[in-house]
């Protein structure tokens, strides 16, 4: 190719590129989800607030970042300049990871009772802000197809291998309507919502593995935890350095006066547990220096020490021992 026909090439590339982003770059990103009824944008601007509700009549607005500070600016002009109220909710999400159970949940919600017209913003308006209306329209009707096009080049967001996770978030709802050859529906999404969706690996099945012998105050016991991988994914257990899920046990005192719990973390080796695998997880030198009775309840925290399994909606297990 000739030096002149590549500059032309890069000419219309530039040309194409900047009509993809005008609005990411230079308009806050917004963009109707659904005419007249929901909107997304980045983190707008006292101005473009002040657009957005003289122009679609904005009625509320869902901020989806881990900070309220932006908006409690922008809640301020309003109130400066005496326009009417919009409603601001806030729920936090994260574009690194996927969302448990219970963050979506609460994006449902707040959709459900938002006054519309409702703007939904991230930080950029292309991660987190694609997640909740691709939702948006799951809940609309439309199906999971035309909730993909939410992650777009047009929103901003680069696609595979560059984007975030979260357009996986669709995929596991598609593989559960394709597993049994179901149709989409709101009413079918909210379930799996709420009852089948998994986040990664985040599901496993714990139970504690009691000594049969008496405990005595002062004395090491052997306590386990039998753990079963529940998910369709490898769980990255490890012992030593470095990242990996360990268990968690939170001891809390209940007699003869209740005390906060104390948490110890540990675990058996250094590899996958495998889908179904089962391993049991022990410590031989538990000990309690005073009688009374306890709770136990255990959990698995995952391989960043961010999360713990029932953060994700997994379940915990509980146990009461006494110490004599």
């Amino acid at each position: 190719m000739t030096r002149k026909n590549l500059i032309v090439v890069g000419i219309v590339l530039s040309v194409a590129l900047s009509i993809y982003f005008r609005n990411f770059l230079f308009r806050e990103n917004l963009h109707p989800v659904i005419v007249h009824d929901v909107y997304r944008s980045a983190q707008p601007s006292p101005e473009g607030l002040t657009r957005a509700v003289e122009s679609i009549g904005l009625r509320s607005v869902i901020n989806l970042k881990n900070s309220s500070s932006g908006d409690r600016d922008l809640e301020a002009v309003m109130q400066v300049e005496g326009m009417r109220k919009v409603d601001f909710r806030y729920v936090h999400l994260s574009a690194r990871r996927l969302p448990s159970p219970s963050e979506v949940e609460q994006v449902i919600e707040n959709l459900r009772d938002a006054a519309r017209p409702v703007l939904i913003h991230c930080q950029g308006g292309t991660d987190r802000a694609g997640l909740a209306s691709a939702i948006a329209l799951l809940m609309n009707g439309r199906g999971v197809d035309e909730a993909r096009k939410q992650f777009a080049l047009t929103y901003g967001y680069p696609g595979e291998p560059f984007g975030s996770d979260l357009p996986d978030f669709l995929d596991h709802y598609q593989a559960f309507l394709d597993e049994d050859s179901l149709d989409h529906s709101p009413e079918r999404f909210e379930a799996w919502v709420r009852a089948d969706y998994v986040a990664y690996y985040y599901e496993a099945q714990l139970e504690f593995i009691l000594p049969q012998q008496e405990l005595q105050a002062g004395v090491p016991f052997r306590l386990q935890v039998r753990v079963t991988n529940r998910s369709e994914q490898p769980i990255p257990m490890r012992c030593g350095e470095g990242e990996g899920v360990r268990v968690s046990v939170r001891l809390q005192a209940l007699e003869p006066s209740p005390q906060k719990p104390k948490e110890r973390r540990f675990c058996k080796d250094d590899r996958p547990l495998a889908p179904g695998e089962q391993i049991v997880v022990e410590s031989n030198n538990y000990r309690l220096a005073a009688a009374g009775r306890y709770k136990l309840t255990a959990d698995l925290v995952d391989e960043y020490k961010e999360h713990f399994f029932a953060d994700m909606g997994s379940v915990t297990t509980e146990a009461l021992i006494d110490i004599r």
